[in-house]
Order: structure tokens, then C-alpha cells, then sequence
């Protein structure tokens, strides 16, 4: 018994720092669901800044593109690979790179592989850490007036690219370019040697950072 209660006769409630069991789970339940909201939140703020940082990159192929053709003869950049990844060099032609590196402040193309910065979205390089894989999907078919499909821009040692005005000719100046890509894309074959070391899925689910040749850049949507 302590002094305090020697003194009134009466025994004194003595305090604790105890827990029940009860408020250790409540408490621990609560900085839970605090860390879950946290990390949602997060998760969600960089899904935007992805999202931001591939449209304003995109932005800058798409003009470096314009200023491309603008200087020949009308001509868009190629023949190119359907799959573009963020490497060129001197013995690859079919790299967008190749033919955009002086307008995308780049150094000129060299034997070894060279890397375009604005073509490594963040979201793919934490994807593919190894940046092997084609980042960007070609639109390889637009449709023509008489109901066939062309694809504008050429392949290697098969087709030359088109120029912007036959594009204007045909109405399909507001058709999509490019997109970021993944292994659900249309547009890419599950044959492709890269095929396997595409994100699974897409990388801004539900949309795709898209360039359109009129130099719009868009969330289009994933049907």
C-alpha cells in the first residue's frame, strides 16, 4: 500500500501503462488502414506523373517529326521498325532515333547504341530495367479510300515512308502515330523476338500515351 494510502485509510488507484489486447489490435488495424490509403495515394501520383512525363515527351517527337519533315522534301522519318525502342545508331536504319536525333538534341549516330532520352518513358523503365524491348508501337496501318491499308511509314528494305500530305490527301492527318506499347497491343506481333520482354500489360491502364501526325498527344482510351 503506498503513504497516500496509509495516511486517508483508504487505498489510492494507482495508474498503467498497459495495454488490452483489444487496443493493441484496434490501434494496429488503424495504422493499417493508414498505410493502405498512403500507399494508394502515392501509387496514384505517380501513375499521373507517368502519365505527364510520356505525354510531354511524346510532345517532343511528335515536333521533332514535323520539323523532319519539314526539311525533306515533306517525306515522314523512315522506313522504320514497327516496334521502337529508345536505341539508334549508324548500322540501324529502322530506328526512329536515327532519323530524329539532331532535333531531339542527341548526339549524331555512331557505330554503338546511342539512347534517345525522351523515348524512355518512366513508367517502361521501371518495367523493362533493361530498356531492350520496343517502348513506342508504330500505327503500321491507316486506312485507305478504297477500303485497303497502308502503312505510312515504310519498312525496312520493303517500302518507303509517306509523305504528310498524301496523308492530308487521304484524311488521315488526325489518325494516331505512335503509342507507348505493351504485349495487348494490335499492332504487335506475339512472334516478335521482343515480344515477351513487353510489359504484360499496359502501362497507363486504362489508356495509352498516344501521337497523333497532326502533333496531338492524347489519353486513348483501351477498348
Amino acid at each position: 500500500m503506498n503513504l497516500d494510502a496509509k495516511k486517508t485509510g483508504h487505498p489510492v488507484p494507482t495508474s498503467s501503462a498497459a495495454f488490452t489486447l483489444v487496443e493493441v489490435l484496434v490501434t494496429v488495424s488503424i495504422l493499417a488502414v493508414l498505410a493502405t490509403l498512403s500507399l494508394t495515394t502515392i501509387s496514384k501520383m505517380r501513375d499521373r506523373a507517368d502519365f505527364s512525363a510520356a505525354t510531354s515527351n511524346l510532345r517532343q517527337v511528335g515536333a521533332a517529326m514535323h520539323m523532319y519533315s519539314g526539311e525533306n522534301n515533306g517525306y515522314l522519318p523512315g522506313p522504320l521498325w514497327t516496334g521502337q525502342s529508345p536505341w539508334y545508331s549508324k548500322g540501324d536504319t529502322g530506328s526512329l532515333g536515327y532519323y530524329l536525333w539532331r532535333y531531339l538534341g542527341e548526339e549524331k549516330p555512331e557505330w554503338w547504341s546511342q539512347q534517345v532520352e525522351v523515348m524512355t518513358l518512366p513508367a517502361y523503365a521501371r518495367e523493362v530495367p533493361n530498356l531492350d524491348a520496343p517502348v513506342l508501337v508504330m500505327n503500321n496501318s491507316i486506312q485507305l479510300r478504297d477500303g485497303s491499308t497502308a502503312n505510312p511509314w515504310g519498312y525496312p528494305d520493303r517500302q518507303d515512308p509517306y509523305k504528310m500530305i498524301r496523308l492530308q490527301d487521304l484524311g488521315q492527318e488526325g489518325a494516331w502515330a505512335m503509342q507507348d506499347v505493351d504485349q495487348t497491343s494490335t499492332m504487335v506481333s506475339s512472334g516478335a523476338g521482343w515480344y515477351s520482354r513487353l510489359p504484360e500489360e499496359p502501362l497507363h491502364h486504362p489508356k495509352r500515351a498516344t501521337l497523333y501526325f497532326d502533333g496531338r498527344v492524347e489519353a486513348l482510351s483501351i477498348e
